[in-house]
């Protein structure tokens, strides 16, 4: 059984796809990290960026969106909270992805 899955997106399948990542990543900073609107905007524009720096904005899809909010809040992946990894948790298995 192999686990590896290669995903290769462009065009519209990319933007979409990097418009759900976005979106998941600020329902987590809104309602598992706790922090309010004008953070949320503020990293939706640095987020926003970080596509459009890359080269290869397909592959930063692959990161989990709880870390990648934590990379912007400055936490590293091994100090996320665990009540921070509990809400998040249930987030992800209320929205079932």
């Amino acid at each position: 059984m192999n686990d590896l899955h290669v995903m290769s997106l462009s065009g519209d399948a990319l933007n979409r796809a990097i418009s759900t990542y976005m979106g998941r990543c600020t329902l987590l900073l809104g309602q598992a990290f706790q922090r309010d609107t004008t953070i949320q905007q503020a990293f939706s524009v640095w987020l926003q960026e970080e596509f459009r720096e890359t080269k290869s904005p397909d592959v930063m899809l692959h990161d989990p969106p709880l870390h990648t909010v934590a990379r912007y809040l400055g936490i590293p992946d091994r100090e996320i909270d665990q009540s921070v990894i509990r809400r998040a948790a249930k987030i992800a298995r209320d929205h079932r992805w």
